[in-house]
């Protein structure tokens, strides 16, 4: 990543339609932003202060999502050095990923991450975040008619309309205050509704706000998308549509 360029994460409550974003947005020669990353928290919690390299790196070759995504744990090292942030040293695992692809800069869209905007505001304290913001009618139906095992469900998993809507709460208004501590230079919300009514529109207003030069391939996902192993996900196979 160029010195001076932000990472940008898109952030959401769960089926907010952010994997939609994500995917135009991945279309972007200047950006990459993989699948769901998860580990974030995790890493932060094993090494929170100044990192040492080789359990770093030994802890990276334990996660499956950089197996997924490509990156061995070895090819990270290089970006690393000792007594560096544990902040900078996940969004080298990032920079890794997004040079294997040619592009300078990163991204990560994980729902899950709803729940920790704090440490994701104290790792990446440069970041610009785009909050997606969906009905949360919507957004309920769309989660709780998930067929089973498709998301671990744990104690905390709503089970109703009544908990999917506290927690949309909770987290959309822990979003909002976000953006309140970060200022309106580094934080845009955006409706779901808006994006897939007027795609175009909406992805021009994200890459300016995030520096990044619009290209109309960003809307031409559906034709070379791979959904297979995500059943969730047969939707991006069509165009957007309101």
């Amino acid at each position: 990543m160029t010195p001076g360029e932000p990472p940008l994460l898109v952030i959401g409550v769960r089926r907010s339609g952010t994997t939609l974003l994500r995917v135009m947005l991945d279309r972007n020669s200047q950006l990459a932003v993989p699948d769901e990353s998860y580990f974030v928290p995790q890493l932060a919690a094993r090494h929170s202060g100044p990192i040492e390299v080789d359990p770093f790196v030994d802890d990276l070759g334990r996660i499956g999502t950089l197996c997924d995504w490509g990156v061995a744990a070895e090819r990270v090292r290089p970006r690393l050095r000792e007594g560096m942030p544990v902040g900078e040293a996940i969004a080298a695992v990032y920079e890794t990923y997004a040079a294997d692809r040619g592009k300078r800069r990163w991204g990560d869209k994980t729902p899950m991450y709803m729940q920790y905007l704090p440490l994701l505001e104290r790792l990446f304290p440069d970041a610009l975040f785009v909050h997606l913001v969906r009905d949360g009618r919507d957004a309920a139906l769309s989660f709780l008619g998930m067929k089973p095992g498709i998301v671990t469900r744990t104690w905390a998993h709503p089970r109703s309309v009544a908990d999917f809507a506290c927690q949309w709460r909770s987290e959309v208004e822990a979003a909002s205050l976000l953006g309140a501590r970060v200022g309106f230079d580094r934080y845009r919300e955006i409706r779901y509704e808006a994006l897939v009514s007027d795609p175009e529109r909406e992805l021009r207003a994200v890459c300016a706000f995030a520096g990044l030069t619009y290209e109309p391939d960003m809307l031409r996902y559906a034709e070379d998308v791979d959904v297979s192993d995500k059943p969730h996900q047969q939707r991006l196979k069509q165009p957007p549509t309101p």
